[in-house]
């Protein structure tokens, strides 16, 4: 459900209504219009969320996001029984039998729950993409349960009656592999290059083809293939290693930094003569957030009409970077514009004195400053950590994140296109750190510091960071990592230590998705 064409209409004529007469009028006139202006975008904001929440698009879990994150589950876990498969091959035959094979394992087993539960919702919300169906159909064969073979038989049907070429071939190998059991060597080749050629690369691809070779009995074949998949599993699993210790690392030094800064917390003297803070009234605080939120309506809006007009656009990794950065830009690029022209300019304030955009400040040069944000990215590491557990084992919360941009990154690794993986990387990295910072820690904190004190703005900025990211699944992690960033700017009285820290955590998070998903 969302906003008919009456009300955009209505909103978009009296937002034009007003915009027209404030810039026409001054004095009185002049505020007059400014507050029904806000007043009306507060509306637009209050209505779009409203119908949000009521069509359970706002708050409720994403499956096209979860299908991505049961995958990437289900590749850590083949990556793991392949280095374990391979190291028992290694250390003798008689550990082989000691080690229990990763099918029978909880993890594995609830993997397969969480990728069937995904799928199935997607297909329903998706039914034009006919993708789904077929991974549910790969994901149930695969988990071995006797009780799936009616679904299985059920969602080859429907494929068979679809009037895609995707559909058809993907259902003719379907039926041959996991229906009547029998395919002919003659076939072999060409139902590969159908899988090959028809379902994306990665464990649907891989599990599928074991599957085919296993049934036409083409043991050669099989052998290859599996060992070709345990040899990038094997190589996946290492880089995924390399990271892990490098983030355990880094949460080590992390935790040391948070004891150090507690210490210093609990000895803490005068404030010094640059402490953060904006002389910004409430009020043009809330319209900043509210312009920029409707912003972001319209924009996102605009992009859904435009990739519903070019699907080409989702088809290719290349394409795709270059929407999500295009549109990210356009979104957030109003964000600093109204900051300057509703608080800092009529202040007479320069904006980067203003919003403490300096690589020095009266207690640390350049190189401190840049060292202070690669600790805040590790203190994060440990925190982000903590809420998890927290909110997973006694808050009864063990929900991942929903944010759509997860698929985006999925595709971009998996295609493993440089260029699309540089575009998110800038828009990731350096983009998204630039324009939040700029707006969360930057104005927002330092608007309310000097009214509500250092740790319930601490506390209200992330709070207000995690809402913003309508992410329900990941509302506690971001509450952190917001915490430590408005506590990083506070300290360094720097807005670029938390940029660099806001960079590197997303930039993280991205390069552990190219680890997974690359070949």
């Amino acid at each position: 459900m969302s906003l008919n064409q009456v009300q955009w209409a209505f909103y978009a004529g009296g937002a034009l209504l007003l915009v027209t007469t404030w810039a026409l009028t001054k004095d009185k006139k002049r505020v007059i219009a400014g507050n029904l202006l806000l007043a009306l975008l507060t509306a637009f904001a209050v209505n779009v969320v409203v119908l949000a929440v009521g069509s359970e698009r706002l708050g409720a879990n994403n499956p096209v996001v979860a299908t991505d994150q049961a995958e990437m589950q289900l590749r850590l876990l083949a990556g793991i029984e392949s280095f374990a498969s391979n190291a028992a091959k290694s250390l003798g035959g008689g550990l082989k039998e000691k080690i229990p094979s990763l099918g029978d394992r909880k993890q594995k087993k609830e993997a397969f729950t969480a990728a069937v539960a995904a799928l199935e919702a997607a297909t329903k919300i998706k039914k034009d993409n006919k993708l789904y169906p077929a991974k549910l159909i790969v994901v149930l064969a695969a988990r071995k349960d006797n009780g799936d073979e009616s679904r299985i038989k059920a969602l080859i049907t429907d494929l068979t009656q679809g009037k895609g070429e995707r559909e058809k071939a993907l259902a003719k190998v379907f039926q041959h592999i996991y229906v009547e059991h029998q395919v002919s060597k003659d076939e072999v080749k060409d139902f590969a290059e159908l899988l090959k050629t028809y379902l994306p690369d990665g464990w649907y691809e891989d599990t599928a083809l074991t599957e085919l070779y296993a049934t036409s009995g083409d043991k050669q074949a099989l052998d290859k293939h599996v060992q070709t998949v345990d040899d990038l599993n094997i190589a996946r699993i290492g880089r995924f290693a390399t990271l892990a210790v490098i983030m355990a690392l880094a949460g080590l030094v992390g935790v040391i930094n948070i004891l150090v800064q507690l210490g210093m917390v609990a000895r803490r003297g005068p404030e010094p003569d640059d402490v953060v803070g904006l002389d910004v009234p409430l009020r043009t605080v809330f319209a900043v957030f509210v312009g920029w939120f409707c912003i972001q309506i319209i924009m996102s809006s605009g992009v859904h009409a435009f990739i519903a007009q070019h699907k080409e656009v989702t088809s290719d990794a290349l394409r795709v970077a270059f929407t999500t950065f295009a549109s990210y830009l356009v979104s957030n690029l109003p964000g600093p514009l109204l900051i300057y022209f509703l608080a800092i300019r009529p202040s007479g304030q320069k904006f980067r004195a203003a919003l403490r955009l300096r690589l020095g400040t009266t207690t640390a040069g350049p190189i401190k400053v840049v060292l202070m944000g690669v600790l805040g990215w590790c203190s994060a590491i440990p925190l982000v950590i903590l809420t998890g557990v927290v909110s997973s084992h006694f808050l009864g919360s063990n929900q991942h994140s929903d944010n759509p941009v997860i698929g985006q990154i999925v595709q971009a690794a998996s295609a493993s296109n440089p260029m699309a993986v540089a575009l998110f990387y800038l828009t990731l990295g350096v983009m998204a750190p630039f324009f939040e910072e700029i707006l969360f820690r930057g104005f927002l904190y330092g608007a309310l510091r000097k009214r509500i004190g250092v740790f319930l703005s601490i506390c209200v900025s992330a709070g207000m960071f995690s809402m913003m990211h309508f992410d329900k699944g990941g509302v506690f992690m971001l509450f952190a990592i917001g915490f430590v960033l408005a506590f990083t700017f506070e300290r360094t009285r720097s807005l670029i230590p938390s940029m660099i820290a806001h960079g590197m955590w997303n930039s993280g998070s991205f390069t552990f998705a190219l680890l997974l998903f690359s070949s």
